[in-house]
């Protein structure tokens, strides 16, 4: 294994990370962060492409179901 690159746009720790299952490579990939943010990324070009906030912070865990994020 080796690190290609770091990310660096979360603000505090990194909670979690999923990826859409599917028969094609996925294009984004979700993560969050203990301080409620939700960041979704473009696969290639590793960049943000959407992020959200959620108010009350305190998130452990994210998850992808019926083409839905659940935070």
């Amino acid at each position: 294994m080796s690190c290609n690159k770091q990310l660096t746009d979360h603000r505090s720790s990194v909670t979690d990370l999923i990826v859409q299952d599917g028969q094609k490579a996925p294009s984004e990939v979700y993560s969050c962060s203990v301080d409620g943010t939700v960041l979704a990324w473009n696969v290639r070009t590793l960049r943000v492409i959407s992020r959200f906030q959620l108010p009350s912070g305190g998130l452990t865990s994210i998850r992808l179901h019926g083409g839905r994020l659940w935070c």
